[in-house]
């Protein structure tokens, strides 16, 4: 009886050793169902996993779009604030001509004892030459005292400064400008540095549900085509 034991033994043995190695990790008829419940899992965390990616995409997208709609508006700024420039520029350089034809009618006694204004100014007002002016005005043409070319000069020179200091607040309002886009784009910049690191960490995760999916495929690519078993 024993011996007869044994050699049942024996034979059960030899039969399992002599199986083919690789049944042991295909799929068989009763993996499929649990292989395709993992693969609609595995899918799920995609599909989720790509939506988390696209937010934070969309997130990064959303604060260059508005970076470059605020850039554009500073931009927009200084170009008028330079043609502001220019213009008070243009003004302050009338400003100085005019002085210095001021000045030199003056000096030549070009100057209405009557009405008190110059040559230049009299003939651009009154649209007539000075010495008729002087005529219909019974104005004398006479040297202009020294208190009248210091008041003079003085209104001058008010004017002047005045539209030199209108230069500096457009310089000052301009390097504001040129200052705002710096910290708009820092603080831009500061934003995206923090959403950086979370879109790798979402794409690496997506890159093993990816693998994980891979491997989940091969292995049901050996289940049975049909429950009962038959075929490939």
């Amino acid at each position: 009886m024993k011996t007869i034991t044994l050699c049942t033994l024996s034979l059960f043995i030899c039969i399992v050793m002599s199986s083919p190695a690789s049944s042991a990790s295909e799929c068989t008829k009763y993996d499929k169902p649990l292989y395709e419940r993992k693969l609609l899992y595995n899918q799920k965390d995609i599909d989720d996993k790509q939506k988390q990616i696209d937010r934070v995409t969309n997130e990064i997208n959303q604060i260059d779009k508005d970076l470059r709609q605020e850039v554009d508006y500073m931009i927009a700024k200084i170009e008028l604030n330079t043609n502001e420039l220019e213009e008070l520029t243009r003004k302050r350089e009338q400003i100085r001509i005019d002085y210095r034809i001021w000045e030199a009618e003056m000096l030549k006694g070009e100057y209405c004892s009557k009405c008190e204004r110059t040559r230049s100014t009299i003939e651009k007002e009154y649209k007539i030459s000075f010495e008729e002016h002087l005529k219909k005005a019974n104005g004398l043409n006479v040297r202009v005292p020294k208190k009248v070319m210091q008041e003079g000069f003085d209104k001058f020179k008010r004017k002047y400064e005045a539209a030199f200091e209108k230069m500096k607040a457009n310089w000052r309002e301009g390097d504001k400008l040129d200052d705002d886009i710096t910290k708009m784009e820092k603080k831009a910049e500061a934003k995206k540095a923090e959403l950086y690191p979370l879109l790798q960490t979402y794409k690496n995760e997506m890159n093993d549900l990816a693998a994980r999916r891979r491997s989940l495929q091969a292995a049901y690519a050996t289940c049975p085509s049909d429950f009962l078993g038959f075929g490939r």
